[in-house]
């Protein structure tokens, strides 16, 4: 297991059992809709400004990156403030579940490479869980307003 983690949207892959990983295998996706994956930590309320200041310094450029250069469509990070234990999530916009898986090896590695004795997220949190699903149909703005003028 990695001794450093840093806190990106695709942090949840690191950790992806091999059963969840051979289930999306198996999985015929016939509507070739995009992989959301969803990854969850259980962390210390008093930590969520430093584990916010490590996704806005560290992990969204390096996400960003991965964007720009196609190997994921979007990633974030949402906060909680009331639900259950898990307050901190991840999430990551692939076009399926082994792109996500090879996206979070490459910035896990620029992450590392970038940031030796960087942020570790389990010095912050006690308890995580990761999460692939398949999007179905969703809304979408229109980017062209034709009543502009």
């Amino acid at each position: 297991m990695l001794h450093r983690v840093l806190a990106l949207a695709l942090a949840g892959a690191l950790a992806i059992p091999t059963a969840v990983f051979a289930q999306e295998e198996a999985e015929e996706d016939d509507n070739g809709s995009e992989t959301f994956v969803v990854s969850s930590f259980k962390c210390d309320y008093n930590a969520i400004g430093d584990i916010d200041d490590n996704w806005n310094n560290e992990g969204q450029p390096i996400a960003q990156e991965l964007v720009d250069e196609g190997m994921i469509m979007a990633a974030g990070v949402y906060y909680h403030q009331w639900g259950d234990d898990y307050n901190v999530h991840f999430w990551t916009v692939a076009e399926d579940a082994a792109a996500a898986i090879a996206a979070s090896d490459e910035a896990n590695s620029r992450a590392e490479e970038r940031y030796p004795d960087g942020f570790n997220i389990f010095d912050h949190c006690m308890e995580h869980k990761d999460a692939f699903y398949t999007l179905g149909k969703s809304t979408e703005g229109d980017d062209n307003d034709e009543d502009e003028g």
